[in-house]
Order: C-alpha cells, then structure tokens, then sequence
C-alpha cells in the first residue's frame, strides 16, 4: 500500500530521501539474516570456496551497508544510491556461485536442508534486489 501511495505522487528530493531511509533500515537487516543462514549451513559446506565466496560478498555488502551514515541530504543520498548500485553490481554472480557450492556440497548435507537454504537464500536475494534497483531506477 505504502508503494502505491508512493506512485501517485511525482517523485521528490524529500520522497527519494524517506524511500532511501526505508532501504538504510531494511537492507541491513535483510542481508544480516542471509548471513546468519550461511552460518548454520554445516562447517563443511561453509569450506566450499564458492560458498565461502558468497558469504564474503553478503559479510561487506552488510559492512557497507551498516556503516554508511543515515542519508540526511539529496547529495547524501546519492553516495548511498552509488553504493547500492556497487553492491548490486558484486551480486550477479551469487547465483553462479550458490549452484556450484551446493552441487560440489550435496554429499555433505541433506537434500532437504540444503534446497531449503537454497529457497531461502534465492526469494531473499530477489526481494533486495528489487528494492535496491528500484531505488536505483528512482533516481535516474
């Protein structure tokens, strides 16, 4: 509801700014929880260099993304626009990477367990990168 009411009206510095504080909250958040799921996966899939690989991508994107200060002007918030465009440019082999790490690790962890880190992992990635190329999108 909240996007609809945000499409009704011609896009603002001000309304660019709250929609980036939306993102500021969320998106930490969002990739913090990706990070603690490739912290339950078995110690043995997480030694998988491309696993590994995907984690290291999610642990300074959440870096980067917690560090940077609260957007309180429009130049301000394009830093924050360039940084998600940057982070946006890291993730596009994650999905390349999660299907070579789980094909090389099926053998040490169970079917079930694995496809649900899968499922997991992947509606979460689309869902962050929606909100972030949308944002992008806003601004051009």
């Amino acid at each position: 509801q909240r996007l609809l009411k945000f499409g009704d009206t011609a896009v603002t510095e001000n309304h660019l700014l709250v929609a980036g504080h939306f993102l500021q909250r969320e998106l930490p958040v969002r990739v913090a929880h990706r990070i603690a799921d490739f912290c339950n996966l078995p110690y043995i899939v997480c030694c998988n260099p491309h696993i590994m690989a995907c984690l290291r991508k999610y642990m300074l994107s959440f870096e980067k993304l917690h560090t940077f200060r609260k957007a309180e002007t429009f130049e301000q918030e394009l830093a924050y626009v360039k940084l998600l465009h940057g982070i946006v440019d890291d993730h596009v082999d994650i999905v390349e990477l999660l299907s070579k790490g789980a094909k090389e690790s099926t053998r040490h962890t169970t079917h079930g367990a694995l496809d649900a880190f899968l499922d997991r992992t992947l509606r979460s990635r689309i869902g962050m990168r929606v909100l972030a190329e949308q944002h992008i999108a806003l601004h051009n």
